[in-house]
Parts: structure tokens; C-alpha cells; sequence
């Protein structure tokens, strides 16, 4: 698709598909399912739309832009869009250091083509060049600064070009403890212009969180904080052994609905050329939402 021509990516919502997944529901109206979804559904993580899975997100990108007109944001080892631009906060040697400290397979991490560091200010909008699309997979909660992060996409982004986000819903991975990211805190560390985490974020990474088990998390069993004492003082060493380092945890945690919010506030507040476009709810037995915004 020719960027400059505005894109139709399928609605979150259709009767049609709602009451094919749903048995339950064939009998109601498509107004009174679309009510049930609103009410109960999207909690429920019931299927309604399209898009059931991140392969079905990353195909939207695909017939909307060339590789060649797309940055990838810290692929790592799972790099979305094949011949794609990249960037990274570490190099591809980096990269492949830290995989192998993980017992990843090294042999998909791609060529770096734009370093990122944020502790020495040099951010995504050092990068000269503009893009139809944009794509960042649990990239976004990682960032000190959600405000700055979005006004920099922004200044990358062509006229009606689209960031694409794969983003953990917290309630279902190890952030399921965690209460919800809100407005304030994501403002005031605009204000701060944060470029490192704070201690509180390395302390709730480190210590207070809990299984990745998406499944388990629907059921309600997220488990409980264990060893508190010894995984809090390994956060507060590491946070002092960085000596105002970049630390990579998470520093949001957020729902759709929530992210949702937060993004439509900031946006008028700072004055972003973005626009909320899509937003597919988390799928039950699943732990990431997708979202499409849009340049403006």
C-alpha cells in the first residue's frame, strides 16, 4: 500500500466473527452483542475481530509498507519484518553476547543499523531518515519516558504513516501483581525528561514480580512475591552498580484500555501528531494487546 492513501485495518469488533467464536451468544442481536463485548467480552478475552495473534498484527504491517519502508525497534532475536531497518540500544555483537547469556539462537539477530543510547541522549530522532511504518514488540514498557518516546516516533514517522505496537497486558505476564501504570506517573516522567529507570521501576522488576504463564494468570493463579527479602537487595545493588546506567526493565505496566487512555491524553497534551487508530484487546490465554497509531 502507497503511504499517503489511508489504510482500512480490520475493526477490533465484528458481529460476524463475535458470534462465530462465541456460540454462547448466537442468539443475541448484533447491537446486544456488541454491548456483551463492551460489558463483558473484551474482560473475558473473547475472540472478536481478525486479529487473534501477533502473527496476524505483523501481517497488517506487511501489506501496508515495504520491508525497506519499515523500522524495527530492538527486535532482538525475533525480528518481525524480514529486510527491515533496525535499531537497538546495544550492537549486533552486543546482542549476541547477551542471547547466548540466555541461551537464545543467536542466528536471527539482525544487523543493527541505527545505535540508540539513551543515557548519552542520543535517541530515536538522531535517526535521519523517515518511514511509512514503525513497529516496536515489549518495547514500550521498557521506556523511562513513555511522552518523549511517542514524540520521537512521531518525528520519524511520514505523513499518515502507522506505529505498530505489540504491548504486554500486565495482568497476564510477570507484571501481574503490579498495579496499572496511571496518567500522573507516566507525565511526570515526561516532565523529568527520564532517560534511566528509577529505583522503584528495578525494584518491581527484579522483586516484585511473578510466572509468565499467560494461561495460569487468566485462571487467577499469578502466584505470590517469594524471597522478597534477598531479590530486593540484588535490585538495590544492581540499581547502585549502574552508577546511573541504563538498566533494561520494565518501567509501565498497562492494559488496553489503560494504554489506550494514557496515549489520547498525552498526545493533546504535548501536542503529538498521533492518533489512537486501532486497538485489539488481549485474547484469553494470551498476554500482549496490539495497537496501530497514526501520523497525523
Amino acid at each position: 500500500m502507497l503511504i499517503g492513501t489511508d489504510a482500512d485495518f480490520p475493526s477490533p469488533f465484528s458481529d460476524v466473527i463475535y458470534r462465530r467464536f462465541n456460540s454462547d451468544l448466537k442468539h443475541l442481536s448484533d447491537f446486544e452483542l456488541h454491548k456483551h463485548f463492551l460489558n463483558f467480552g473484551k474482560g473475558e478475552g473473547r475472540r472478536s475481530g481478525e486479529i487473534s495473534c501477533a502473527d496476524d498484527f505483523v501481517e497488517l504491517i506487511r501489506k501496508f509498507a515495504k520491508p525497506t519502508e519499515v523500522l524495527e525497534i530492538s527486535p532482538f532475536t525475533r525480528p518481525r519484518i524480514q529486510g527491515s531497518f533496525t535499531s537497538d540500544v546495544m550492537t549486533r555483537e552486543q546482542l549476541v553476547v547477551r542471547a547466548i547469556e540466555l541461551g537464545l539462537e543467536v542466528e536471527s539477530i539482525p544487523e543493527v543499523n541505527f545505535r540508540i543510547d539513551p543515557v548519552a541522549g542520543k535517541s530515536l530522532s538522531s535517526i535521519s531518515l523517515k518511514f511509512s511504518a514503525i513497529l516496536s514488540s515489549h518495547v514500550i514498557e521498557h521506556q523511562p519516558d513513555v511522552v518523549t518516546h511517542l514524540e520521537e516516533i512521531s518525528t520519524l514517522l511520514l505523513p499518515r504513516g502507522r506505529y505498530f505496537l505489540i504491548v504486554p497486558d500486565h495482568r497476564y505476564c510477570f507484571d501481574a501483581l503490579l498495579e496499572s501504570s496511571n496518567l500522573a506517573e507516566v507525565v511526570t516522567a515526561r516532565e523529568e525528561r527520564r532517560r534511566i529507570h528509577t529505583l522503584a521501576s528495578v525494584i518491581e522488576h527484579r522483586a516484585l514480580t511473578t510466572h509468565n504463564d499467560p494461561t495460569g494468570h487468566w485462571k487467577g493463579l499469578s502466584g505470590e512475591i517469594a524471597d522478597a527479602v534477598p531479590r530486593f537487595q540484588a535490585a538495590i545493588e544492581e540499581f547502585r552498580s549502574s552508577r546511573g546506567g541504563y538498566l533494561d526493565v520494565h518501567a509501565w505496566q498497562f492494559t488496553p484500555d489503560s494504554f489506550e487512555a494514557i496515549v489520547e491524553v498525552v498526545v493533546e497534551l504535548y501536542k503529538i501528531p498521533l492518533q489512537v487508530e486501532r486497538v485489539y484487546h488481549t485474547l484469553r490465554n494470551q498476554l500482549e494487546f496490539f495497537v496501530i497509531l497514526k501520523r497525523l
